[in-house]
């Protein structure tokens, strides 16, 4: 499947952005072209103009040896979203959240990498993330794979899925994993046995 994009930006607003100027991005530009790097472009009436992708913008920075959030820092950081009260905007704060990390223009840079954990059954998050998850039955959710105790790889090949924004992933949720919360004692305990001992040892 092909995720859709988000909107692109033309290649000479690109020198608004922090850490490049006009001369900088079309040195890169033509640079990364002559190694046969393929930037996305738009027909415009009779011409072809650039319309620059987040990819294209975090590869540019990239070319020109900008560090990353991650050359900087070892760990991840955590954004945990949740109040008992409906509707107070948990999902769209999350899902808005995601997608400024990703995409605001002063944090191109950092090339930020999201991942979005859905534990609400209602799956709204995932819904807006991935339209493909948001109807049927989905039984590669962030509580089977914690219920599941999956390892890194399954974690990654079987459960994450990209979202409509390029560099947002999602950890799927159903709204079969309310059923699975009214029994959690009981399949923790029978499918988790450690957990139940650590329990009573705390």
């Amino acid at each position: 499947m092909k995720i859709p994009t988000i909107r692109s930006i033309a290649k000479a607003a690109l020198a608004k952005l922090p850490k490049l100027t006009r001369a900088s991005v079309d040195y890169a530009v033509n640079e990364m072209e002559e190694s046969g790097y393929q930037f996305d472009k738009r027909a415009a009436g009779s011409s072809v103009k650039y319309a620059m992708s987040i990819q294209n913008i975090i590869d540019i920075y990239h070319h020109r040896g900008v560090p990353k959030y991650r050359d900087r820092h070892s760990d991840a950081y955590t954004l945990f979203v949740g109040n008992l009260k409906g509707g107070v905007s948990k999902t769209v704060s999350t899902v808005s959240l995601a997608h400024a990390l990703r995409a605001h223009p002063h944090l191109l840079f950092e090339d930020l990498r999201i991942l979005v954990i859905d534990l609400d059954p209602q799956s709204s998050a995932t819904m807006f993330l991935n339209h493909e998850r948001s109807v049927g039955l989905v039984e590669a959710t962030a509580a089977q794979a914690m219920l599941q105790n999956v390892s890194r790889d399954e974690l990654v090949n079987e459960f994450i899925v990209p979202s409509i924004i390029p560099g947002v992933d999602v950890l799927p949720a159903s709204i079969d994993d309310a059923f699975i919360a009214s029994s959690w004692d009981q399949l923790c305990a029978e499918h988790l046995p450690q957990t139940e001992r650590s329990r009573r040892v705390v």
